[in-house]
């Protein structure tokens, strides 16, 4: 689901501009904002993880994807169509390195090679099928279903995970670096 919301909106973007009224300057920021909030919260989130628990992180980072997916595919204008995209890559950046630490914590040895693999393919597979579910949803229904699609998905992930993931105590290895100072060049 992280990775398709990467890709999925982007053939519905000449019936967002049209039926927003969009250039494409504006339609631009529906992708970006996404890709935005979810490059720069991506490291201070894995970092999170380790401070407050990652299933915590993780089930969190699911549940802000599907609301910001709820969001972005009733949006009525382009602020909370952006709002929400970027509210989704946030959820994203949360949801991401949770996961990845979950897979870590929860299968050892050779069940761990085969969890990550799975991942793999899953993660590639997910990027690649952002586009043609993209197109498919675009044309059954319109633009908002690339959106609102994530929204069972997200829910079904969540209850599932509190049901099925182990608590464990959040484990701060070693406190945060302290700030540095600029770069001199």
């Amino acid at each position: 689901m992280l990775q398709l919301d990467g890709t999925i909106v982007n053939v519905a973007l000449p019936g967002l501009r049209s039926d927003l009224d969009l250039g494409i300057s504006e339609a631009s920021w529906v992708v970006n904002g996404f890709f935005l909030a979810f490059a720069g919260l991506l490291l201070p989130a894995g970092r999170l993880g380790d401070l407050l628990g990652h299933r915590r992180l993780f089930l969190w980072g699911v549940g802000l994807v599907g609301a910001a997916s709820l969001l972005a595919g009733l949006a009525p204008n382009l602020p909370v169509l952006v709002a929400g995209r970027a509210l989704q890559g946030a959820g994203a950046a949360v949801a991401g390195p949770a996961g990845l630490a979950l897979l870590t914590r929860e299968f050892t040895g050779p069940r761990r090679e085969r969890a990550f693999s799975l991942y793999a393919v899953v993660t590639g597979l997910g990027a690649v099928s952002g586009m043609l579910l993209g197109a498919l949803l675009t044309w059954l229904g319109d633009w908002r279903w690339t959106l609102l699609v994530n929204v069972p998905v997200a829910l079904t992930v969540v209850l599932l995970g509190a049901r099925t993931l182990s608590p464990a105590p959040p484990r701060p290895d070693r406190p945060p670096p302290p700030p540095s100072a600029p770069a001199r060049c």
